[in-house]
């Protein structure tokens, strides 16, 4: 894969995660302020497993560009497995090991997801001044 098509995906990428975060701090902090620290850290922990698993399937994706179309299906597969087994790994243990309210955790966990929707619908309303590409 070229320059011109990898350079826009890790832009995308990097100003993902950057959105995720400063989203993931204020919700993290005005639950704080507003309503229990249980709640807070939960969502905050959430957060963290979610730009976590995204930054590891972005090195995934970027990983596999120069491997041949067997080695990628071997290497992609085995990564699969690994983040989605590191994920529950660490969802299980904030779940049973700490106080930190479950609903906030499960909240957290979507944190890249509502970024990338929501920039998508902001750009579709023209909001944010993008155009719509449909």
């Amino acid at each position: 894969m070229s320059g011109d098509v990898i350079n826009p995906l890790r832009n995308f990428v990097k100003t993902t995660r950057k959105k995720a975060l400063i989203l993931g701090i204020i919700l993290g902090i005005t639950l704080f302020v507003f309503w229990t620290k249980t709640i807070s850290f939960g969502y905050l922990c959430g957060a963290v497993i979610s730009l976590v698993n995204f930054q590891l399937m972005a090195a995934d994706a970027f990983g596999m560009v120069d491997k041949s179309s067997k080695s990628a299906k071997k290497f992609i597969l085995f990564r699969y497995f690994l983040r989605y087994a590191l994920f529950f790994s660490a969802l299980i243990l904030i779940i049973t090991r700490t106080d930190f309210n479950i609903f906030a955790v499960f909240a957290g966990v979507f944190t890249v997801q509502v970024v990338i929707i929501g920039e998508k619908l902001l750009s579709a309303s023209g909001i944010t001044g993008g155009e719509s590409k449909e």
